[in-house]
């Protein structure tokens, strides 16, 4: 009767395919899905960091723009309470501002008083006051959503800014009436330029869309909320509303960045896990191997000797 060896080529064989096909089955059903959760775990995460930045950048600009207002109030309301046409002293000063695009004062009637712009057609009361009445009213009894927000984004001559504003006293020369109150506002055009520095903060490209300004198939963003989407097999984009400081939408941030990075790094890892199980089990079989080859076979023969000389087939002797 044939008996099949441990150390035989079929057993080896037989062995082989079967860890073989363990370590597959293994990374199919076990490490295969966990990368691929911790893949997705790891992108969703990413898009949140990249719109928790470009909020903090958008933060920091609005910030910028607010202690321009405060360091620029003083010489405004010299400018305000003096009888003289204030008109080109206000836009020298602001000229030789970096970063600023636009600039306006009115009174606590909502009176536009100063106005100036760096580039473009000439800002008429018209689109001021319009602007003014998305925003709300500055004073703190107002209802409005905006009554209390200093700073934000809103619609200007048809662009998207990014403004801030300041509220001061100016003294009445009537001793016999209240001081007034004058509104200082600082914009900024949210431009490609301005756009880029966020991304560049993000690692992302970023842009400013319109409500139907997505590609098509891609999920729109509910509010307060982001939409994620695959672009490609190397990019992932992200969106999520664009809101006014009124809380109007004005379109979608959407923002385009790079994952190669990242599926490497999966790939990497599972590469990894599978080289250290095929290595472990190819380890433990050449240990096992080895020990029935060198130990194992050779006390087999010893005890068949011994056996065969207590029934007395083999003699001492021999």
């Amino acid at each position: 009767m044939l008996r099949l060896k441990f150390s035989s080529p079929g057993i080896l064989l037989i062995i082989a395919v079967l860890a073989a096909g363990g370590v597959y089955l293994l990374d199919l059903f076990c490490f295969g899905p966990y990368m691929a959760n911790q893949q997705a775990v790891e992108l969703s995460e990413r898009a949140v960091r990249s719109e928790n930045i470009v909020k903090w950048a958008l933060r920091t600009e609005e910030r910028r723009l607010a202690g321009l207002c405060e360091s620029q109030a003083h010489s405004i309301k010299l400018l305000v309470s003096s009888d003289r046409d204030a008109e080109d002293s206000f836009s020298d000063s602001f000229a030789k501002l970096k970063d600023v695009d636009a600039a306006w004062v009115t009174d606590s009637t909502g009176k536009l008083l100063l106005k100036w712009r760096r580039q473009g057609a000439k800002l008429t009361n018209v689109e001021i006051s319009s602007a003014i009445a998305d925003l709300g009213d500055f004073s703190s009894d107002s209802e409005l959503p905006a009554a209390k927000a200093n700073s934000g984004l809103f619609k200007l001559a048809g662009e998207v800014m990014v403004f801030a504003r300041y509220q001061d006293t100016v003294p009445n020369p009537d001793s016999g009436r209240p001081n007034d109150k004058v509104c200082l506002y600082l914009a900024r055009k949210l431009d490609s330029k301005l756009l880029s520095e966020f991304g560049t903060a993000a690692s992302a490209k970023l842009m400013l869309v319109g409500q139907g300004g997505l590609e098509t198939g891609a999920p729109l963003p509910q509010t307060d909320q982001r939409s994620v989407w695959p672009v490609g097999e190397d990019q992932l984009a992200v969106a999520w509303p664009a809101n006014d400081a009124t809380g109007k939408m004005l379109g979608y941030f959407r923002a385009k960045f790079s994952i190669v990075k990242t599926l490497n790094q999966a790939s990497a890892v599972r590469r990894a896990i599978i080289t250290s199980i095929a290595l472990s089990v190819s380890v433990a079989m050449i240990v096992i191997l080895g020990a029935s080859i060198l130990l194992a076979n050779p006390m087999t023969r010893l005890l068949k000797r011994i056996h065969q000389i207590d029934v007395g087939e083999f003699a001492i002797d021999d």
